[in-house]
């Protein structure tokens, strides 16, 4: 009934799938009773499958950021951890700095305002360091402490007391503080407080806290944090305390500097390294040592297994290295039997004084353990937040107890071991998220690669028929179509740009997107800017001003994304203003960096909050929804706009206010990249033979530049030298040789682009141009012969402009495995005069070539059988089909490879190490003579 009312009649729903499984639908709605065909069926389902990948896009790219940040957050504690743990191993005989380091991390990474660290003796608190304490504060402080531990009814004497985690809510309204303390709290402006307590041995020796400013509670993850930061504060006491120990017993001096160094080589171990193995090897080694025993083994607990793992062992005794080791031997222990379970059960150390009384011992190790000689036994518990992830146990050869100090100091040995475990395991989900990472970015880039050959095909018919129908529907008089023929073409263009703009991001992202800098005049390029956006001002009536001096001089950059982000800029600044100003203003300025030029967009249209501007730069952003229903546009050209500036070493800043407008302003280096371009002699011509001919030399290699001179000087032929490509193009404008050679690799401006700037430029485009390379490949390096090369969507004009070129009577053969496309071409050229023959794929192009003469091919490049890199290598092998030009048409994005393998303005292609030199020469010589003979024969 609702459907009536609104007067729809007919309904298509298609199903939006992902693995067979329904996400959502598309809907489409008629006013008329009209069945929707077929064709459109199947169109609209392959708008659902894009629908669905763009849907699970979006999915993929929040789950990467979401581990970016757990990444990111992993990566920060584990620093701060390793930082701690530096101390540690460097200043065991004072504890004070590790106490600072721990107020430190404690307040960053647990997002407080304030931190302090308590010990205690069992009867007082004594307050030992603090951090971001402000002076108020800290008076207050050393006037309570230290507190009897009985009497205290603060946070950190209750942990101490009771030894466990406290945290108040609010110190200000908390029923259970005392009144004078609250209004302690109060004055000084603390609200929430958490503290942890220190705990050896399961007694408290102290307490650190942590407080904030605001009602906030502490997480679950920060207090686990603040516990681990408790954990290594009681192994710094406990090491100053040992070290104490070891100075007041004259007596015993030589064991304890022993004790002290492997506890300095098990804290480095843990804290300069995350490689499992090492830390292992080191402390299971050096527990050995300390502890006098016979052997030392580290087993690693398998929750789901419910077994214990052998990690590392380490028998000191040449007859013992292999007790554990041997093919018939136990590596695991399964839950329930030997010391590791009762360890496990109790967490803590276990002792077997003699394993070889029987009943007191049940391991499957215990028989290899005797048969070594091996007598008494300790266990100890590998702790991380109380609970056991393995067991670290050692053995003596002969019966008894072991010592409380050894036991104490394997305990430390343990929870040394378990951090080093806890660290190498975070450190191996890492780098496992990071490949995670990369191979996400990496299909990304793959399917945005694929999908523009996909997007820019259709595109390429819609854009190329609506620009026939408008001349074709104007010369029949059928006025009345042209204005949506006009509308399908203003679409498909914008689509196209929308299509660029996300590619051109993500070449940015991949690192891909490459910059070619050339020297800009700025008055002409503003000029050139303001002529293109003036129709854009007056359509919304607007003013267009420009603030320019004539004689600003020019800047190094890329023209052609200077470009593009000013027309992004001005083109915003008139679609958001409306009988306003739009302004452009451009300045150069100096500072201690260097040189800059800026350029100033303002308007008087509708501005911005600071939200809006918050999300301005974001991809697909735009300043909230209603913008974007009211004014249209992608959200991309601002976001793509600051990464080119960002590429040329500039940024792009905001300033608005709603309701009054917004300034963007743009601010570039005045150059971005040096060009090391040494002097340049050219040779006289008097008493130089009149048949020889000027050849520039192009190449970064000052050797090879000498060898090319003196060589073709000696022949007669006058020479100019260029060290790069970018002086290389200005004495090719000056001079005009008859020949260039041309070196490939070269830094900055290599020469496949010196050789495209070059045919590019009508005065130059018949100057022959000799290749010189080096290439590992010889297939990627081989001068396969197209003649030129243009992108789809097509430009009807640059398409005709070319072909002009290569006119001839004889037939064009179009290759494309696209029939839109072909008919699209045909009714094109044919219009033009032309005769057309296609060919549907590479091989069919070959049978064609067999019969035929073409005077030029337009060929794809991504077909099925037989790709056009294939047919152009397979023209270069036939002598005959060699000088027939090749003008490619493509979706494909060219690569720097692709420029090589398509080059057709190529002679020949040399490589630098495969000739004598004498062969190199002559042959340099031959070509450059031809060249300069076909050049004055007028060929």
């Amino acid at each position: 009934a609702g459907l009536r009312r609104t007067g729809v009649r007919t309904i298509v729903a298609v199903p939006l799938l992902r693995e067979q499984t329904a996400i959502g639908a598309i809907l489409i709605r008629r006013l008329e009773v009209r069945p929707f065909s077929e064709k459109q069926i199947r169109l609209l389902q392959t708008f659902a499958d894009q629908a669905v990948i763009a849907i699970e896009n979006v999915r993929l790219f929040k789950e990467l950021e979401a581990r970016n940040r757990d990444l990111t957050e992993a990566l920060e504690q584990q620093t701060a951890t390793a930082e701690i743990l530096k101390v540690i191993s460097g200043s065991q005989a004072d504890v004070q700095p590790v106490f600072d380091a721990i107020m430190r991390s404690a307040v960053r990474l647990c997002d407080g305002f304030y931190s302090v660290l308590y010990t205690s003796d069992g009867e007082m608190i004594h307050l030992r360091a603090t951090y971001n304490v402000p002076p108020e504060g800290r008076r207050e402080l050393d006037g309570a402490y230290p507190m009897a531990v009985r009497d205290g009814a603060t946070a950190n004497a209750i942990a101490v007391r009771d030894g466990r985690t406290v945290q108040f809510s609010d110190l200000q309204q908390d029923p259970e503080i005392p009144l004078a303390r609250r209004q302690r709290a109060i004055a000084v402006g603390h609200r929430t407080y958490l503290a942890v307590p220190m705990l050896r041995e399961g007694v408290a020796i102290g307490a650190i806290g942590v407080g904030r400013r605001e009602v906030k509670l502490f997480t679950e993850s920060e207090i686990a944090l603040l516990q681990t930061f408790a954990d290594q504060a009681v192994i710094a006491i406990e090491n100053a305390r040992l070290l104490a120990e070891l100075q007041a017993r004259t007596a015993e001096l030589t064991h304890s500097v022993d004790e002290l160094t492997a506890l300095g080589d098990v804290s480095r171990a843990v804290s300069s390294t995350l490689d499992l193995e090492t830390v292992l090897r080191t402390i299971v080694t050096r527990a050995n040592q300390l502890a006098g025993t016979a052997g030392c083994t580290i087993w690693e607990y398998d929750e789901a297994r419910e077994e214990f793992r052998l990690r590392v062992s380490h028998y000191p005794d040449a007859g013992d290295a292999a007790i554990l080791q041997a093919p018939d031997r136990a590596t695991t222990i399964r839950k329930g039997q030997g010391v590791t379970t009762r360890v496990m059960e109790l967490r803590q150390p276990v002792q077997i004084p003699d394993i070889t009384i029987e009943g007191v011992y049940e391991s499957p190790i215990r028989k290899p353990l005797f048969d070594a000689g091996h007598r008494a036994l300790l266990g100890v518990p590998l702790l991380r937040e109380e609970q056991v992830i393995g067991v670290l146990t050692v053995t003596r050869k002969t019966p008894g107890e072991f010592a409380p100090e050894i036991v104490r100091l394997l305990r430390t040995f343990a929870t040394q071991s378990a951090l080093a475990i806890q660290n190498a395991r975070l450190y191996r989900q890492l780098e496992a998220k990071s490949r995670e990472v990369e191979v996400a970015s990496r299909h990304k880039s793959e399917f945005l690669a694929n999908m523009s050959h996909e997007l820019r095909t259709p595109l390429n018919a819609i854009i190329g028929y609506s620009e026939m129908l408008q001349e074709d529907a104007a010369d029949l008089g059928a006025e009345r179509f042209v204005a949506d023929l006009q509308k399908i073409h203003a679409s498909g263009r914008h689509l196209l740009e929308l299509i660029n703009a996300v590619l051109d991001l993500s070449k940015i992202e991949a690192g891909k997107m490459d910059l070619y800098l050339e020297s800009i005049d700025i008055a002409s390029l503003v000029r050139d800017v303001a002529a293109v956006i003036k129709p854009l001002a007056e359509k919304n009536t607007n003013r267009l001003n420009l603030e320019c001096a004539e004689l600003i001089g020019s800047m190094h950059a890329d023209l052609t994304k200077v470009r593009q982000s000013l027309f992004n800029l001005l083109s915003n600044a008139c679609k958001f203003t409306e009988r306003g100003t739009v302004s452009l203003a451009v300045a150069r300025e100096t500072d201690d960096s260097g040189e800059w030029i800026t350029f100033a967009v303002s308007d008087t249209g509708i501005g911005m909050t600071p939200e809006q501007i918050g999300r301005l730069f974001e991809d697909f952003s735009q300043a909230e929804a209603s913008t974007t229903r009211r004014y249209g546009g992608t959200g991309l050209g601002l976001a793509l706009s600051r990464r080119l500036c960002r590429m040329m070493g500039g940024e792009i800043t905001v300033a608005s206010a709603l309701g009054e407008g917004s300034t963007f302003t743009m601010r570039l280096p005045a150059v971005v990249a040096e060009t090391n371009v040494e002097p340049v002699p050219v040779p006289s011509a008097a008493g130089e033979p009149q048949a020889a001919g000027t050849v520039l030399v192009i190449d970064d290699d000052a050797t090879v530049r000498d060898l090319m001179k003196r060589f073709l000087v000696k022949e007669g032929f006058r020479v100019a030298l260029a060290t790069g490509g970018e002086d290389g193009l200005r004495l090719a404008r000056e001079l005009r040789p008859d020949a260039i050679t041309l070196d490939v690799m070269m830094p900055g401006m290599d020469g496949w682009a010196v050789l495209s700037a070059l045919k590019a430029d009508p005065d130059l485009a018949d100057i022959p141009v000799i290749m010189l390379t080096i290439v590992d490949d010889k297939n990627l390096g081989y001068a396969l012969g197209a003649s030129d090369y243009l992108t789809k969507p097509l430009d009807r004009e640059r398409l005709l402009s070319v072909l002009n070129k290569y006119r001839r009577e004889a037939p064009v053969l179009v290759v494309d495995d696209d029939a839109t496309l072909r008919e699209l071409l045909r009714r094109i050229l044919e219009g033009a005069g032309y005769t057309v023959v296609e060919a549907e794929n590479g091989r069919i192009a070959l049978e064609r070539l067999r019969t035929m003469a073409p005077g030029v091919i337009l060929l794809d490049l991504m077909m099925p059988e037989m790709d056009g890199f294939e047919v152009v290598a397979e023209m270069r092998r036939h002598e005959a089909w060699r000088t027939i030009p090749i003008v490619v048409v493509t979706a494909k994005e060219l690569t720097v490879e692709d420029r090589q393998r398509l080059n057709g303005y190529v002679e020949r292609v040399l490589e630098k190490g495969a000739y004598s030199r004498d062969t190199l020469l002559a042959e340099v010589r031959d070509l450059v003579a031809a060249c300069v003979a076909r050049r004055r024969g007028g060929r």
